[in-house]
């Protein structure tokens, strides 16, 4: 990722998401305030994170709702250059801007009102959704100005019972949102890579038929049918993870087995895979990790029967 805050990818930070400032700070915890005005408290030992203080429930303060204002160049003054140091390295520079479902409940609207205002205050929240859409189209005009070739784009929709919203009410909201991404993104010769968790199968076609390019990360868990996904779309749609989420609670022969499963599936993927790792570790020896690094380039080089 490229910017301040940019580091790491899909909802996690960059001059294109939200940005936090820290109001409080324990031996244990602190309390961030991000751009908009909700807070997080984020735990240490163990860790966890709760979402609070939402400025919006009602129409009135969706009107008074500050938000940043993703036209200002110094914003992203560090893009441009970021952008050529990763091009001369040989990386695709990414920017991060939030998902048009998820930024509304992780940042604006407890997930509770927002599920129930998709269903009985339609135009209240065409206009939640319009508002926040047009700041991270904004922002993403932005650094695909400055150099950023892949936009990411964070917007977890289910879990492994499936979508968290109907398909309606996905097609009606935010598919349309999605439809200007893309549009923007590739007229300006760029690549739209969407994470989301959750078995998304009922919308897949949709998000190829508008165009997103690369998804992520196909949890196995999440997506026992992931072969039969990959063979059906793979022409269409690069596939990117395939493995899941609680890798490190497994031992290093079934991480073996799990990582080379996952690898299999450029065998199929007919416009490409990319492997990644869906979620971190949280306690993980360092010779462990060694480990996982030689079985991953074994796998990369291996090659798999389709």
């Amino acid at each position: 990722g490229v910017g301040k805050g940019g580091l790491l990818p899909f909802a996690h930070g960059g001059p294109g998401e939200i940005q936090p400032k820290v109001i409080e700070r324990g031996e244990n915890y602190k309390i961030l305030e991000y751009e908009g005005g909700h807070w997080r408290r984020i735990h240490y030992r163990p860790h966890s994170i709760h979402y609070y203080n939402f400025p919006v429930t009602t129409a009135a303060d969706l009107e008074k709702l500050v938000l940043p204002d993703m036209l200002d160049p110094a914003r992203f003054r560090d893009v441009e250059e970021d952008c050529r140091t990763l091009k001369e390295a040989g990386l695709v520079p990414t920017g991060s801007i939030q998902g048009f479902f998820s930024g509304i409940h992780n940042s604006f609207m407890a997930f509770e009102d927002t599920l129930v205002n998709l269903m009985l205050e339609p135009d209240f929240m065409r206009d939640v959704t319009a508002r926040l859409a047009r700041m991270s189209l904004d922002a993403a005009r932005m650094m695909l100005d400055r150099g950023v070739e892949i936009i990411d784009v964070a917007d977890d929709l289910g879990n492994a019972a499936g979508l968290l919203i109907s398909p309606t009410l996905f097609r009606d909201y935010f598919l349309p949102w999605y439809e200007e991404l893309v549009s923007l993104v590739h007229g300006k010769g760029g690549f739209v890579h969407m994470h989301s968790h959750g078995n998304i199968a009922p919308i897949l076609p949709d998000l190829i038929q508008i165009g997103i390019d690369i998804m992520n990360p196909f949890d196995w868990d999440e997506n026992p049918d992931l072969p039969d996904l990959v063979r059906r779309y793979g022409d269409k749609l690069i596939f990117c993870g395939g493995l899941t989420g609680a890798l490190y609670q497994f031992d290093s022969e079934e991480v073996k087995r799990m990582i080379h499963r996952a690898c299999a599936l450029s065998e199929i993927a007919e416009r490409g895979y990319i492997f990644m790792y869906s979620s971190g570790p949280e306690d993980l020896p360092l010779s462990e990790w060694e480990l996982w690094q030689r079985i991953i380039r074994n796998a990369r080089r291996a090659r798999y029967p389709v």
